[in-house]
């Protein structure tokens, strides 16, 4: 490669610190000038006129090379060097000698010299935990026997019948309901004595 082409990158970077830019905050930017637009009712004096429409034809100067930052020419060797730069800034590490400190007397802090170590709470890892759920299930508790209870007496039931609508009632307490209402003391349908069924349940005498 030429020394003209190594030079440019060099040349622009110079010339781009050394710009600056010409702004001027308390004039009227060009395409905000409301004055300017169609006919107006405001008067305006004619030199104020003729000094905002010279400034405001005036575009203010563009720096192409300035502006120029994404593309960077250099040579493979270059690229190399930039590329592991870039990784050993990534690899630094920053250390805080006052954090350390006070980590190592917290660790000092936390070490106890008689340390009890109850092994009945650890789960043995070689024996697998299957071993250890086993040693600590309680046997099942057996089931409650079922009560069944008469909704009329309120009691265990005693002789268990049925209704034809399926309700279930002690034996004395249903037939003194039919003889009283003639009908069934949960649903209301008409039962009569004869279309009683005997039930037998389980867990009942």
């Amino acid at each position: 490669m030429s020394s003209r082409a190594g030079k440019g990158p060099a040349v622009r970077s110079y010339r781009r610190r050394k710009t600056a830019l010409d702004l001027d905050l308390n004039r009227v930017p060009a395409g905000e000038n409301r004055e300017q637009e169609g006919p107006s009712t405001q008067s305006v004096p004619r030199e104020v006129q003729v000094e905002q429409q010279q400034q405001a034809t005036q575009p203010p100067m563009i720096d192409v090379e300035a502006i120029d930052d994404d593309v960077v020419e250099c040579t493979p060797r270059a690229f190399a060097e930039a590329k592991n730069n870039s990784r050993r800034v990534r690899r630094r590490t920053i250390v805080d000698v006052d954090l350390e400190d006070q980590t190592r007397r917290n660790k000092r802090r936390r070490e106890l010299p008689n340390l009890i170590i109850n092994c009945d709470k650890y789960i043995n890892l070689e024996g697998g935990s299957s071993s250890m759920e086993q040693s600590f299930k309680k046997p099942p508790e057996p089931p409650k026997e079922l009560v069944f209870n008469c909704p009329i007496c309120m009691g265990p039931m005693v002789h268990e019948m049925s209704t034809r609508c399926g309700h279930i009632f002690c034996k004395d307490c249903i037939k003194a309901a039919i003889s009283a209402q003639g009908k069934c003391p949960t649903c209301r349908k008409k039962v009569v004595a004869k279309d009683l069924i005997r039930v037998y349940l389980p867990s009942t005498s």
